[in-house]
């Protein structure tokens, strides 16, 4: 599992070493799953997240290795940020095929189906904020 990691590279170079020890940690025939930023609508500053306690920021247009700075809400109204990094999808699967993985993709996030009429979710859904992936060793 590699939940919020890819995000962490500044560069293409970062993320491939990410996916280097990424492969050099599991088994022949293992697969890495893992959730990260949606790098495939990142660039869409739609609506506010605030409901769903985040909020995304950046300086457009974002290009390869520029901040995107996350500020996480709780209930009570404490705030607390960190700063993630944008790279291409293109990056990442380049990233991906040169650490040796093999059927590397994007999968898009769903809600549970007694979820699925709720309208709570339609703004979120709408731009999702985050992706899974998945990839073969």
């Amino acid at each position: 599992m590699a939940v919020y990691l890819l995000n962490y590279a500044k560069t293409p170079g970062q993320l491939l070493r990410f996916c280097q020890v990424c492969h050099e940690a599991l088994q022949p025939g293992g697969r890495l799953v893992g959730l990260n930023n949606n790098v495939h609508n990142i660039a869409v500053q739609t609506g506010s997240l605030q409901k769903y306690g985040l909020e995304r920021t950046w300086e457009p247009p974002l290009a390869e290795g520029d901040t995107i700075r996350y500020t996480m809400i709780n209930a009570d109204g404490e705030q607390f940020g960190f700063d993630n990094f944008y790279l291409t999808p293109a990056t990442h699967a380049a990233a991906f095929e040169r650490a040796g993985f093999r059927d590397f993709r994007w999968i898009d996030v769903g809600l549970r189906p007694s979820e699925a009429d709720n309208p709570f979710w339609d703004e979120f859904m709408a731009n999702p904020p985050i992706m899974a992936f998945v990839a073969e060793h």
